[in-house]
């Protein structure tokens, strides 16, 4: 996956994300592997201290966004699309070089 401290930080500075959505995504980012993740609703409900429900309005953003997709052949596991991740990416980049100007 692309540099994760980076992807991390244009998430936060869309600014379309409520902060239980950014601890979500950077927990998932955090624990991805080859842009596959592994981590059940109840351990990032444990690691986040969300509720259940906001875990799953989170994930469910992401999913309809097209940010992450569910893995169908694992139970708890979802994969990151470097397509899109690569457009959010691009998208923070030129934020911060239309701030520079």
């Amino acid at each position: 996956m692309t540099d994760l401290k980076l992807l991390k930080e244009a998430i936060k500075s869309l600014g379309r994300y409520s902060p239980n959505h950014i601890k979500v995504f950077c927990l998932l980012v955090d624990f991805a592997i080859d842009n596959k993740v592994f981590l059940p609703v109840k351990e990032i409900q444990e690691r986040t201290g969300m509720k259940r429900s906001s875990v799953y309005f989170a994930l469910n953003t992401f999913q309809k966004e097209g940010i992450i997709i569910k893995d169908q052949t694992e139970m708890g596991a979802f994969v990151f699309q470097q397509e899109k991740i690569d457009f959010l990416i691009s998208l923070y980049n030129k934020k911060l070089n239309s701030l520079s100007v």
